[in-house]
C-alpha cells in the first residue's frame, strides 16, 4: 500500500512539472529565442514552439509559409508635357 502511494505520488509530480512551462522555455533557431507559443517560418514550413513531455519543440502547422503580397496598381501615364516638348524638339516638331 505504502509503495503504491509513493508511485502514485511521483507520477503526480512528474505530471505537473511537466504540464507546466518555466518562464526560460524557448525554442531556438538561428540563434533567436522564442517563446512558447510563438510561429516561425523555419525551413519552408510553419512552425510553432511548444513543449513536449519536458523539452520545448517544434511542431509544423502548415507546408510553406504565408507572404505578405503586394497587389500591381496600373502604371500612370506622365503628366511631364516638357518631356514631351523636348522629344518633339529633337525630332524637328
Amino acid at each position: 500500500m505504502i509503495k503504491r502511494t509513493i508511485i502514485s505520488a511521483l507520477l503526480l509530480a512528474a505530471c505537473t512539472s511537466t504540464a507546466v512551462a518555466g518562464p526560460n522555455c524557448t525554442c531556438r533557431f538561428q540563434g533567436e529565442n522564442f517563446q512558447i507559443g510563438e510561429v516561425a517560418c523555419i525551413l519552408g514550413q510553419l512552425k510553432q514552439c511548444e513543449m513536449k513531455l519536458n523539452n520545448t519543440s517544434w511542431r509544423t502547422l502548415s507546408e510553406g509559409c504565408p507572404q505578405a503580397q503586394l497587389q500591381r496598381s496600373p502604371p500612370v501615364q506622365s503628366t511631364d508635357t516638357t518631356a514631351d516638348l523636348r522629344t518633339s524638339a529633337l525630332h524637328g516638331g
